[in-house]
């Protein structure tokens, strides 16, 4: 995307995938639904690619970043046209992780995963939905690429 630098893609969190893929399988407690294939496989990405499995994609302005939970967990709000929503502060590198400023245009590309029926998160929440974050693209700042470093 012209203008925007790529933070985040699922593709390349190996580690993540695979413990969700553990927790699916071998868990009633943990894990998601494999109504579009088992997390993260090949046949979840196709099922992304064809439609089946929609992915959605934010665009807004970056309002604020905290850390929520406990002080550990870093949080973007964007503001989508008066709509304000909550994201993980995902990154792959310290440099990327920098580029989120307020003012900045973001992009966060996910899916509506559904947690197992069976799941802990019936104890705190009302819904099964988590929205999965694919990819998230930050507006490009006025700061040295990591390549031109």
């Amino acid at each position: 995307m012209i203008g925007f630098e790529k933070v985040y893609d699922l593709k390349n969190q190996d580690e993540y995938i695979k413990q969700v893929q553990e927790a699916t399988l071998n868990t009633s407690n943990f894990g998601m639904q494999n109504t579009h294939g088992l997390f993260g496989s090949s046949e979840w990405w196709s099922n992304i690619e064809s439609g089946q499995l929609e992915c959605i994609e934010e665009r807004g302005v970056i309002k604020d970043l905290y850390m929520g939970s406990m002080g550990d967990w870093p949080i973007v709000v964007v503001d989508n046209n008066g709509v304000l929503n909550e994201w993980t502060r995902e990154a792959e590198t310290d440099y990327q992780y920098s580029l989120y400023e307020k003012g900045k245009t973001i992009i966060v590309k996910y899916v509506i995963q559904l947690f197992k029926e069976t799941s802990e998160i019936k104890k705190i929440s009302d819904s099964l939905e988590d929205k999965v974050i694919l990819e998230m693209w930050v507006e490009q700042s006025n700061k040295p690429s990591q390549s031109d470093s």
